[in-house]
């Protein structure tokens, strides 16, 4: 197992799923997965804006609103 995958699922495993009481450590966790799937950055961020469209598409959301900068960020 990739060490990149090692630590998204201890995450999970501590915590019964991603934290929702910790935004760095649940971005993390999802670098993590990305990163074990492959190095390639241009493929991680198409398969992190699919997953961001899914979600929008969900709860009938336009992705764009999903994608604010949190508190915080530059």
């Amino acid at each position: 197992m990739r060490e990149e995958f090692e630590r998204f699922s201890k995450i999970i495993a501590e915590h019964g799923g991603l934290p929702i009481d910790n935004d760095q450590l649940a971005a993390s966790a999802i670098k993590d997965l990305v990163l074990d799937m492959g190095f390639d950055p241009y493929w991680a961020s198409k398969i992190l804006r699919s997953a961001i469209n899914m979600v929008g598409q969900e709860f009938d959301l336009d992705a764009q609103a999903l994608i604010q900068p949190n508190e915080g960020d530059d």
